[in-house]
C-alpha cells in the first residue's frame, strides 16, 4: 500500500476495490446511524408509556 501515483495508474482494479470498500464502509456507517436513531426513538417512546 504505497501512496505513489504510479501504483494507482498501474493497478486500476485496486482503485475499483478501494471505491467499493469505501462505499461499503459508508453504507455500514449510515445503516448503523439509522439503526441507532430508531433504537433511541423506540426507547423514548416506550419511556413515555411507562
Amino acid at each position: 500500500m504505497s501512496d505513489s501515483p504510479t501504483s494507482t495508474a498501474e493497478r486500476p482494479e485496486g482503485a475499483d476495490a478501494a471505491e467499493r470498500t469505501a462505499a461499503i464502509v459508508l453504507w455500514v456507517i449510515v445503516s448503523a446511524g439509522l439503526l441507532y436513531g430508531v433504537g433511541e426513538t423506540i426507547a423514548r417512546v416506550t419511556q413515555l408509556f411507562d
